[in-house]
């Protein structure tokens, strides 16, 4: 088995290095992004049971929800402002993918 693959190699000649490289380095991404983008990261279980509790939040500026929850509260009744700043927040959690924009569809409400 392991002689085959030592094959494969041999006969790819030198386009499976960049190949391989691109493999090593997708992976190394996923799991970053996995990493970076999990639920408790971005939506504490304590930060959504004070939110659909009604109770007040308590805690640091830890997660994406957080921080929006944090700047609609210094600035009530300033709703273009909070879109904004939730647009800024997502365009942080999606640092690193810009490929994400040419090969996803545009959404239909920004036509």
């Amino acid at each position: 088995m392991f002689f085959a693959i030592i094959d494969i190699f041999k006969g790819a000649d030198f386009l499976i290095y960049p190949l391989g490289l691109c493999s090593i380095a997708m992976v190394f991404i996923l799991g970053e992004r996995s990493y970076a983008l999990r639920k408790t990261a971005i939506m504490p279980e304590d930060l959504v049971d004070a939110i659909v509790g009604g109770k007040p939040i308590t805690g640091g500026q830890h997660s994406v929800l957080a921080r929006i929850i944090a700047f609609a509260e210094r600035h009530p009744g300033d709703e273009g402002a909070v879109k904004a700043f939730a647009r800024l927040e997502l365009n942080r959690m999606e640092r690193g993918c810009p490929i994400w924009t040419l090969s996803m569809p545009p959404h239909p409400s920004s036509a």
